[in-house]
């Protein structure tokens, strides 16, 4: 059975979804295309395609909250009775999109319904006034959605200004600007390049390029096939680490309801930070997912304290982490426990301080919109099967952070090869005084740079410890989970930069003095 395409566009009474549609539907590339367009809210403008093979179904509010079965049944009658490729839904405002999943699954429908994007509209000129003041059924709308579309900007800091409180409430979503709807389909409707086949075009690419580079290297007597046989091993090592985290990351965010870690922490701020510890060893989260647990724990009402200690210390302590640590250096405990207690001690003196000096205000922007919402797109599994869905989710989600994490992953890992070869027994010297200060320090900065995922990091962290003293790789293990630069950026969404700054600076420089003050105490080891 073939699966329907469905894509829904969504927005505020007025934010110009029926002109998004005439115009885009219209193209030429729909030609083809047997469309079924279900219309759920009537504007200033209507709807009309200009090919013969799309038909319109309108349907008010009204009839959508009186007359369900209704709509149902007409719905799944057009579906069955006229072929259709793809549905287009231009969707209700202030109807939450739980109604629409309950409309499209159902046992009346026969067809496989496949959702393929969730798009919002957004009126520049109005949406500031709009978005958090109309009710729950918006914010969730731009929560799930996958693209959102600004209309009407007059220029480019009001540009700016909508997007930052777009990623307020969905900090991954892309925000596009329509210059001509030409450009919008080859973008966003074009053929999507799979994972795998970005990552098969990956490896044939690095395979021509190890051909034809070879030659010119041993040319100029550089050592390239030693940076290959170390970025091999790097990878080959932490891939298997990077998966189990992944999975683990997956089945927390799948199958775990945010409000149930939320639950369990205290209103008080010593318990809470105690609490925030047991948390980041329960949960196996990297520090990408932290940052969005963060946030929910503070529009919960948990104390900055506590909330700053899960953030800080997550990343760091749970066990796959620590699992991950344990192999990379060969079974070592010295290096295990070193990490988790660096991450333990840093994380509650960070914690602490916010409490002793609190902020002057809260530590989310100012004016923001103080909602978030874990995203939970539609499945392609039948909505009568709840735990088919999860379970799809689950793979899917698991495969899209994989390949997303695993980029930085390779990154690291030739980076890692790269200075190996480069700079060998450069910072063998340095293990003292001057010189492991500034080992430690340069360490820091590659961690926050290269942004590893804290699963797969040891591995990299391993391969510096031939060039690099302990307490160095040490501080490269400690702070690159907690501050980097893909963290400060998912916080940046939706947190105020005081916080951020004061966030960064306490974790660099209680890092810095803790690794510092144990390469002192072992002689620089």
């Amino acid at each position: 059975m073939n699966e329907i395409s469905v894509y829904v566009v969504t927005g505020f009474l007025g934010s110009g979804k029926t002109t998004f549609c005439n115009h885009l539907l219209n193209l030429p590339d729909w030609k083809k295309v047997n469309l079924l367009f279900l219309q759920f809210e009537s504007g200033e403008e209507e709807f009309s395609c200009v090919h013969a093979n799309c038909r319109v179904k309108c349907f008010p509010k009204r009839m959508l909250e009186q007359q369900l079965e209704e709509v149902i049944r007409q719905v799944a009658q057009a579906i069955e009775t006229h072929p259709v490729d793809e549905i287009w839904v231009e969707w209700n405002g202030t109807a939450e999109l739980s109604q629409l999943k309950a409309l499209l699954f159902q046992p009346q429908i026969q067809k496989k319904l496949s959702l393929q994007k969730i798009i919002f509209l957004a009126d520049a000129d109005s949406i500031e006034t709009t978005l958090g003041r109309t009710g729950q059924a918006l914010l969730k709308q731009l929560a799930e959605s996958d693209l959102a579309v600004m209309n009407r900007e007059k220029n480019s800091a009001q540009y700016r200004r909508v997007r930052r409180q777009l990623c307020n409430v969905n900090p991954w979503i892309p925000v596009s600007r329509i210059k001509s709807y030409d450009a919008f389909y080859e973008e966003w409707f074009e053929k999507e390049s799979k994972p795998i086949n970005l990552t098969l075009a990956f490896v044939l690419a690095a395979i021509i390029l190890y051909f034809a580079a070879r030659p010119v290297c041993i040319k100029y007597q550089i050592p390239f096939d030693t940076v290959i046989n170390s970025f091999l091993g790097i990878v080959l090592q932490a891939i298997p680490f990077l998966l189990v985290g992944v999975l683990f990351s997956s089945a927390v965010q799948v199958f775990l309801p945010q409000n149930v870690v939320e639950r369990w922490f205290s209103k008080s701020t010593g318990t809470g930070m105690l609490l925030a510890l047991a948390a980041g060893f329960c949960f196996p989260v990297c520090d990408c997912a932290s940052v969005p647990f963060f946030k929910g724990l503070l529009l919960k009402g948990v104390p900055l304290p506590a909330a700053v200690t899960f953030l800080l210390a997550a990343p760091i302590v749970n066990p796959v982490v620590l699992i991950s640590t344990y192999y990379a250096f060969g079974g070592s405990w010295q290096m295990v426990l070193s990490r988790l207690c660096c991450g333990i001690i840093i994380a509650l003196l960070v914690g602490l301080s916010f409490a002793l000096h609190p902020l002057k205000n809260t530590a989310l922007c100012s004016g923001a919109v103080q909602m978030q919402f874990c995203r939970s797109p539609f499945s392609t599994a039948r909505q009568g099967n709840e735990a088919l869905q999860k379970i799809d989710l689950f793979f899917q989600h698991a495969r899209s952070e994989f390949f997303s994490v695993g980029k930085y992953l390779l990154v690291g890992a030739l980076f890692s090869s790269v200075f190996q070869a480069a700079f060998g027994g450069t910072f063998t010297a340095g293990r003292s005084g001057n010189g492991l200060a500034v080992s430690i320090l340069l360490l820091m900065l590659v961690a926050f740079g290269l942004s590893l995922c804290s699963t797969s990091d040891a591995v990299i962290a391993r391969s510096f410890s031939t060039l690099f003293p302990n307490s160095a790789v040490l501080a490269f293990l400690v702070f690159g989970p907690m501050i980097d630069v893909k963290n400060l950026l998912m916080l940046s969404s939706s947190c105020s930069k005081r916080f951020i700054i004061r966030l960064a600076v306490s974790a660099a420089v209680l890092c810095f003095g803790m690794t510092l003050l144990l390469g002192c105490l072992k002689g620089g080891v």
